[in-house]
């Protein structure tokens, strides 16, 4: 039996223990009607941030995910995102045919509190509005957050407490607008460089936002109107430290701007050539799915490892077992690894 027919049956072996997994980082969606607006920001059809419908042909996102693809001006991967189904690789996948972030955007600055953290998308085409897929209203114009306002995020990023594999499905956890002072004490002797042009939401432990959220929707608790980008992180999530969100109603000039007058733009954008918007056909869905496999054995095995060590002041840690779990997590994220080299080559221009 090959490796990649052992990967197969162990990830669809997963994917009925999915159920088991500890939700750290919120719970699951039911409906994918409940986050019509939640986007999947791809390259190579394969996650690497959170986006938001804000029209049926503009998406945001966080700057920290686009910089290095526009500041290298050009693309040689298929850049789109995908709607309307809560586990990744179901929905509708739409080329990205502009990108912009924020020219006051600071990435050198600490990873928490990255100030002007907001980009905008443009996709090649228009969405097909549907129930499952609906741009979120924006806020007015520097529009404030009530303190203990319940704010709404959800994302496919990271349900274990140390960064680790994406969620294969939409999840959502809730956060409470906490003020700059109070945001600031919580975080004790760390460092706290948050500015008025950040959210601060406050969490319970084991909840909160992971790596694979960033870019993602902070949402009013009705889910009615965006008024965050899921931005910062820390390297442990769920610690009960506030999640950081960019807070968009300080955003909405540079919002319209390049919307309505992106020809007169003044911040870093980048426009994707035709044939490599194209390049986005070539990736079979067939890689997509197997990805998802990919998502659900990892956090498998990452759940397995947590177990381990979560039980080892009751028991004695199974070394052996888990040096086996680690060298399995290991094949399995090689195998992908090449993966996207062979379909990166194979596109590349």
């Amino acid at each position: 039996m090959n490796f990649l027919l052992i990967l197969l049956l162990f990830g669809f072996f997963t994917a009925h223990q999915a159920a088991r997994l500890r939700s750290l980082n919120g719970i699951r969606v039911n409906e994918t009607t409940e986050f019509p607006y939640q986007a999947s920001f791809q390259l190579n059809r394969t996650h690497f941030c959170g986006a938001v419908l804000i029209t049926d042909q503009h998406a945001l996102t966080a700057a920290h995910c686009v910089q290095p693809i526009v500041d290298e001006g050009k693309s040689d991967f298929a850049l789109s995102i995908e709607v309307g189904e809560k586990i990744l690789g179901s929905g509708q996948s739409y080329a990205v045919e502009r990108i912009s972030y924020h020219k006051d955007f600071v990435r050198n600055s600490h990873p928490l509190f990255m100030p002007n953290d907001i980009a905008v998308i443009r996709l090649a085409k228009r969405v097909e509005l549907s129930e499952k897929v609906l741009p979120i209203d924006l806020p007015g114009p520097n529009d404030e957050t009530p303190e203990n306002a319940t704010i709404i995020t959800s994302g496919y990023g990271s349900a274990k407490r140390i960064q680790g594999f994406l969620s294969p499905m939409l999840r959502k956890t809730k956060s409470f607008a906490l003020d700059s002072e109070e945001c600031c004490k919580s975080r004790l002797h760390q460092v706290c460089d948050l500015t008025i042009n950040h959210i601060c939401g406050r969490v319970n432990r084991t909840r909160g936002t992971c790596v694979g959220d960033s870019g993602g929707p902070a949402a009013k608790g009705d889910r009615s109107v965006l008024i965050g980008i899921i931005s910062g992180s820390g390297t442990w999530c769920g610690n009960g430290l506030p999640d950081i969100y960019t807070k968009v109603s300080h955003y909405i000039p540079y919002i319209r701007g390049e919307l309505y007058r992106e020809d007169k733009s003044v911040h870093p954008h980048v426009i994707i050539a035709p044939e490599k918007i194209e390049l986005l056909e070539k990736v079979p869905r067939w890689y997509t799915r197997e990805r998802i496999l990919r998502y659900f054995a990892l956090n498998l095995i990452q759940e397995s490892i947590e177990t381990e060590i979560i039980n080892a002041p009751n028991s004695p840690i199974n070394h052996d077992r888990m040096k086996k779990m680690f060298e399995l997590g290991l094949k399995v994220q090689s195998f992908f690894d090449w993966m996207d080299k062979v379909i990166a080559n194979k596109h590349k221009a």
